[in-house]
């Protein structure tokens, strides 16, 4: 039995708690997954880490991992396993993430995500390690099979702390050809300045890896990577 139709002008739903939800839907095909499609905006759902951990089974969160405060989230999704768009932003209390995506047929994909101010230490419940996060992320390819697949990416760290030092401006830019990897990155900061080429080829059982590495500066001890005194 197949679900041919179903419409959701509407949905709203409050009083539970601080939670409210607006959205609408149009969905055909359940509940076979493969078959479905999906058309859902969601105008608004806010939420608090009070109301998600009291309908929340046991053990179902990561004893690693912490919800933010408050969270709100919008944005839509259209289509169904296979092939779709979708653009989602999450607002919270330690930061906001944008996303938007896309796949097509034969596993086609592209996505950009929006890192502002993500509180990792908080999330990951590794405050003396991680920090405030900022970055951008683009990313576009076909196929899942790191031995075979081909893919571009670029990610642009704007400012991460890391055991108590804010790096800046750290660039990543790498391409994958049938499963070989090519990365370069560079940072340069007071700190810190280097330039990487990297190679990998990723369809041996163990990688080769070649490594050109020119580094510049590196102040180890205001990186908090070591203290006054070296054991």
């Amino acid at each position: 039995v197949y679900l041919k139709d179903l419409s959701i002008p509407i949905f709203e739903m409050s009083g539970f708690g601080d939670t409210y939800v607006k959205m609408s839907a149009h969905l055909k095909g359940l509940p076979d997954a493969k078959r479905a499609y999906y058309d859902v905006t969601i105008n608004q759902f806010t939420s608090t880490k009070k109301d998600i951990l009291s309908i929340t089974p046991p053990k179902t969160i990561p004893s690693n991992v912490n919800i933010p405060d408050r969270f709100a989230l919008s944005g839509y999704f259209k289509g169904g396993m296979n092939a779709f768009v979708t653009k989602l932003g999450l607002k919270t209390n330690k930061g906001n993430v944008n996303i938007d995506g896309s796949m097509k047929p034969g596993n086609a994909y592209a996505i950009k995500a929006n890192l502002q101010n993500i509180d990792a230490g908080y999330l990951t419940k590794q405050p003396q390690n991680v920090g405030i996060i900022t970055a951008n992320i683009i990313a576009s390819g076909s196929g899942f099979d790191i031995k075979k697949a081909n893919a571009k990416y670029a990610l642009d760290v704007v400012s991460a702390q890391v055991k108590g030092y804010t790096y800046k401006d750290l660039k990543v830019d790498g391409e994958i050809n049938n499963g070989v990897n090519q990365t370069t990155a560079s940072i340069h900061d007071p700190n810190i300045s280097l330039n990487l080429d990297a190679t990998a080829d990723m369809r041996s059982t163990y990688p080769p890896i070649k490594l050109d590495l020119q580094l510049d500066t590196l102040n180890a001890k205001a990186l908090n990577l070591i203290t006054d005194t070296l054991s």
